[in-house]
């Protein structure tokens, strides 16, 4: 159950069966308890080696200008894209691979996929 002021992914809304026709990104309760829509895209960015392995131990950051964009609590490799046609950097590092930066416009959600190379 959401508090005031938590945020509350849509997937959470979709898996308590609720019977709200859905068709935003991301909701929120405000300070009177009422659901808020938040019209967002999400990003969700993979990473894997060239052999398709998963990269252990690889940082993504993912930034609008100078802020950071943290990603969801639930899963940190999936980021809220707040700014309708914004455009994004995210980067991907790994010790003993070549650090890839990848741009991104906020048009549509979102599945980054990244390969990093061994150094």
């Amino acid at each position: 159950m959401a508090t005031r002021h938590e945020e509350i992914p849509l997937g959470s809304l979709i898996k308590a069966n609720c019977s709200i026709l859905c068709d935003g990104h991301y909701f929120s309760v405000d300070e009177k308890g009422v659901l808020n829509f938040t019209e967002r895209y999400l990003l969700e960015v993979l990473v894997s080696d060239v052999y398709g392995d998963i990269v252990p131990g690889c940082k993504i950051t993912v930034t609008k200008g100078e802020e950071q964009i943290e990603p969801f609590a639930e899963a940190n490799n999936i980021f809220p894209l707040d700014e309708i046609d914004g455009e994004y950097t995210v980067n991907v590092s790994a010790s003993g691979y070549v650090a890839q930066e990848v741009q991104v416009t906020a048009d549509e959600d979102q599945i980054l996929t990244i390969t990093l190379a061994q150094e």
